[in-house]
């Protein structure tokens, strides 16, 4: 945690930005955590909360604040800074911005981009959960999707990347409340698009699954959903052509415009693909 805020002073320490004060009291609150005294920590960063509310750094010491407290169990105040910062809008441009997301060095480029703006309502969506109000924590995952469709609905592959990291939360939301089909079945959409968090997703997938299911019924599902597969014209948004296999009660189509079916059925069962991705460790 104490990373991220070391991270910030870089530009922080900046004069045309920022205050030296701003600066200190960053500086000062990571040297609390360095130590873990989080008593400390809480308090540098209200104070720079209470002095620099425009700040663009709020995005990011708001989550650190909030992350501390639900820690305490100060559910309450975690979503006090979280609220604050799902509707904050910064004073700053967004070269200033950018800037503060690419001088955080300890994390990879996909989750600099998207740190405050999924990473917050995420993070509500929790505290509402441990406030036993699903229908809030519900509805700020929604909000996170809604977020990505509105930033990347021009680019496919990141708008998916952006929908499986949701699909993580929205998993762990379905598992902690005791839904495994709804948790199975957000997950089974993204496993397979080959970005990054589609990864992260194949892995969360294979978990619930065996939750819920044994290895030989996983691989007797897998079986069905290719043998029953078709190509079919496609619809609004998709390729002309798109291959169909349902697995698990949920239907997931590829691109098949220059890939036919047995070009396809050749892909998943080609050392036994499908059953690495789900079962092998």
């Amino acid at each position: 945690m104490h990373r991220l805020l070391l991270s910030l002073l870089l530009i922080f320490n900046t004069p045309c930005c920022f205050g030296q004060p701003a600066s200190a009291l960053l500086s000062s609150a990571s040297q609390a955590l360095t130590q873990l005294d989080t008593n400390a920590a809480i308090g540098y960063l209200e104070d720079f909360a209470q002095k620099y509310p425009s700040s663009a750094a709020i995005y990011i010491t708001n989550q650190r604040l909030a992350e501390m407290y639900i820690s305490r169990k100060n559910y309450d105040s975690a979503r006090a800074k979280l609220l604050y910062a799902v509707s904050f809008k910064s004073s700053h441009d967004a070269n200033t911005y950018r800037e503060i997301f690419d001088s955080l060095d300890n994390l990879g480029s996909f989750a600099k981009n998207y740190f405050t703006d999924i990473g917050n309502y995420l993070l509500l969506s929790r505290v509402f959960e441990l406030q036993n109000n699903n229908r809030k924590a519900l509805q700020y995952l929604n909000l996170a999707d809604t977020i990505c469709h509105k930033k990347h609905g021009d680019c496919g592959n990141d708008l998916i990347n952006c929908e499986s990291y949701v699909s993580l939360s929205f998993a762990d939301h379905y598992i902690r409340t005791g839904d495994t089909v709804k948790a199975i079945s957000r997950l089974v959409q993204y496993f397979l698009a080959g970005e990054h968090y589609s990864y992260e997703a194949a892995k969360k997938l294979k978990q619930v699954l065996h939750y819920k299911y044994s290895i030989k019924e996983i691989k007797q599902e897998i079986d069905r959903g290719i043998a029953s597969s078709i190509v079919r014209d496609g619809g609004k948004n998709e390729p002309r052509k798109v291959f169909c296999f349902t697995i698990f009660g949920c239907t997931i189509c590829k691109n098949a415009t220059h890939t036919d079916r047995e070009a396809w059925i050749k892909i998943l069962k080609q050392s036994d693909y499908l059953v690495a991705q789900l079962i092998q460790p």
